[in-house]
């Protein structure tokens, strides 16, 4: 049902295949760490990945959200010039 809503509104829902439990890590290391084993493991695969990294929390409102916010950052470094950034407007006409 809420597919079938979000397509009548004109959105389209994005699936993930690369997600870690960010919310409660506190280290972007380690955060980076475990996205990068699985977008490389996806890669040798020759698959692409699709990161999904949270904004909150489900416990708590205000959460930290320094450590994704660095992760982002250190994926983004990583990857740039290796792997392709991409909205889902381009998966869906691409």
């Amino acid at each position: 049902m809420v597919l079938q809503i979000a397509r009548d509104l004109g959105m389209s829902a994005v699936m993930w295949n690369v997600m870690t439990n960010d919310w409660e890590e506190p280290s972007a290391d380690l955060i980076t760490e475990r996205i990068c084993t699985k977008v490389d493991a996806l890669g040798r695969r020759g698959r692409s990945a699709t990161i999904v990294l949270h904004d909150g929390g489900h416990l708590a409102l205000g959460a930290d959200r320094g450590p994704s916010i660095a992760a982002t950052q250190n994926i983004i470094r990583r990857y740039t010039g290796v792997r392709r950034f991409v909205t889902p407007d381009y998966l869906k006409w691409g």
